[in-house]
């Protein structure tokens, strides 16, 4: 599986990427981005969400 952050601020740009990723062989996981914090952000937000818990 692929996962990756799309962050552009032109939402155009990431609704034009959107489809082109889908037709990959592999599944794609994609999160969506209008700029570095943004990006950040979700970067660590999911960085917590798969760690393991103790």
């Amino acid at each position: 599986m692929l996962r990756l952050i799309l962050a552009d601020d032109h939402t155009l740009v990431r609704q034009g990427l959107l489809p082109f990723l889908a037709t990959l062989d592999t599944a794609v996981e994609v999160l969506e981005a209008s700029d570095f914090d943004e990006a950040l952000s979700k970067a660590t937000a999911e960085k917590a969400k798969d760690a393991p818990c103790r």
